[in-house]
């Protein structure tokens, strides 16, 4: 303290020894401030470690996730092109199967015609 209760002035020792106590005091302060901020330090390198991995792994399922959303829009018009060529495929069965019965109607006609003949004809 400068100045005691009886309004007298420090003495120049107790100057020096209230210099020296608070140069104690600042040094304690600093040192437990330098300690605290090696803690905060490598708390912030950990951190950052697990920042990195974390970004790792989003690029990780962001080169996952891309090619099946190019997947999925390429997909997108496929039920209208499958039922096209349900469609498609349906009319070729129908068409051919008729020409299959024709045909072997034709046969069957051909046949009854050259029975006939053989039969008028002798």
């Amino acid at each position: 303290m400068l100045i005691n209760n009886n309004k007298q002035t420090m003495t120049e020792n107790e100057i020096l020894q209230a210099l020296t106590d608070l140069k104690i005091q600042v040094s304690a302060y600093r040192a437990e401030n330098t300690a605290q901020n090696t803690v905060t330090n490598a708390a912030l390198q950990g951190i950052n470690q697990r920042l990195d991995k974390i970004n790792g792994s989003v690029a990780s399922h962001e080169n996952r996730i891309i090619p099946l959303e190019n997947h999925l829009k390429n997909t997108e018009d496929l039920p209208t092109k499958i039922r096209q060529l349900e469609d498609t495929n349906l009319s070729n069965k129908a068409v051919k199967k008729f020409m299959a019965y024709m045909f072997a109607s034709g046969m069957t006609l051909g046949a009854a015609i050259i029975s006939l003949l053989k039969l008028i004809l002798g």
